[in-house]
């Protein structure tokens, strides 16, 4: 299960994780007395749908548009959510499936100095939780790759371990403290949330010498739903078909398949 990026960033900003000035709008008035209210340099509209890559997903309805918009005003923030909202997207990862906008996230916009990612995940394959913390400059290989083993057993994550991930990135001695808390942070999500994956892709420094997570994903197993109601009140009923939802209220998971079968 894939939740929306920003039940993300509700999810990031109450564990301490610090992210970028932000809200969700369902109608473009909405979108601009956010922006309003904001009072930013500038702002990206960002559409909202369960899915991954949609800064490079394209509309089926309008191919020249892009599932994220940079813009200045709260003016243009308006006719940007206009221009996304009830259209169909569709994103690298969703192959020839496209989702239909029905909100945008209006989130301010921070100039970088510095990049990484960090991500948790489960390997299935190899039977490991995995950290994956890098330091990163766009169209370019990392410059540094930290990856690690994660002991699921262990409920925290120690701040001296933490801190020399932040050293080892080439993070400075003066912020690695501010890092290493994100780290912490991080995997209390992904230990709360018993996640298949948590990450923070891009996590930016900027000239203030401030860490903020720009974009992040948590996916977990939806059948964990049933036995958190934190979980199962970021279910987008939505999203949902009906038929999805008559099983969920049976607590049981049904997987409709190609053709005429399905699995329950």
């Amino acid at each position: 299960m894939r939740i929306y990026e920003y039940q993300v960033k509700k999810i990031y900003a109450k564990a301490g994780i610090p992210i970028l000035k932000g809200n969700v709008a369902y109608t473009p008035k909405e979108a601009y007395q956010i922006a309003k209210k904001m009072k930013c340099n500038g702002y990206i509209v960002k559409s909202q749908i369960p899915a991954y890559l949609r800064g490079q997903g394209r509309f089926v309805e309008d191919p020249d548009l892009t599932g994220f918009c940079k813009v200045s005003t709260p003016t243009e923030v308006q006719k940007a959510t206009q221009a996304m909202l009830f259209k169909h997207l569709k994103t690298p990862l969703t192959n020839d499936k496209s989702f239909e906008v029905k909100k945008v996230y209006i989130e301010e916009i921070k100039t970088s100095v510095e990049r990484y990612s960090l991500s948790m995940r489960i390997d299935f394959e190899n039977q490991k939780a995995i950290l994956d913390a890098r330091k990163i400059v766009k169209g370019q290989p990392p410059l540094k790759i930290i990856c690690q083993e994660l002991k699921l057993s262990q409920r925290t994550f120690t701040l001296s371990r933490a801190k020399k991930i932040a050293a080892g990135l080439g993070v400075a001695r003066a912020q690695q403290a501010k890092m290493a808390k994100i780290i912490q942070a991080l995997y209390q999500v992904f230990i709360e949330y018993k996640a298949f994956e948590v990450n923070i892709d891009p996590l930016i420094l900027t000239a203030e010498n401030e860490f903020y997570a720009m974009s992040g994903k948590i996916a977990f197993d939806p059948d964990m739903t049933a036995q958190n109601y934190q979980m199962s009140s970021l279910i987008d009923l939505e999203e949902e078909t009906r038929n999805e939802t008559r099983a969920r209220i049976n607590n049981c998971r049904f997987i409709d398949l190609e053709g005429n079968i399905a699995c329950i």
